[in-house]
């Protein structure tokens, strides 16, 4: 039981630090982009650790990494690239046109919107 507690301790007490170290990288950021604004960092700052909560969430490890990569200190685009490119992913399972999913997946391997997008542009064309 002591163990359980210790470990819920600290995955608590690791959980509130990396809030804290978010929120100073996102204030930093928001007064560099809005100087003069302190309601516009204020903003800012919470979208980013809205967005930042809800990555921590996902359960798509691939594009999760994928996003994580793409956009290391910008939650909120990881989230939308996130939801983007589940969707594609989601897409492509159920694509029927072997030859154009073929060549999809061969041009963008680990970038679902982009197979979608050629997916799409070669079914069109057909």
């Amino acid at each position: 039981m002591a163990n359980l507690l210790q470990t819920l301790k600290n995955v608590f007490s690791s959980n509130a630090s990396s809030e804290r170290v978010i929120i100073s990288e996102q204030k930093a950021i928001a007064f560099k982009q809005y100087p003069e604004n302190a309601e516009m960092q204020h903003y800012v700052v919470k979208k980013q650790l809205s967005a930042y909560k809800q990555i921590q969430m996902v359960n798509d490890a691939e594009i999760k990494e994928l996003v994580t990569q793409k956009y290391p200190a910008n939650y909120t685009m990881q989230q939308h690239t996130y939801q983007q490119q589940l969707n594609a992913k989601n897409y492509m399972k159920t694509a029927d046109d072997t030859e154009a999913k073929v060549e999809a997946e061969k041009r963008y391997p680990n970038d679902y919107f982009a197979q979608k997008y050629v997916y799409d542009s070669g079914n069109m064309s057909a």
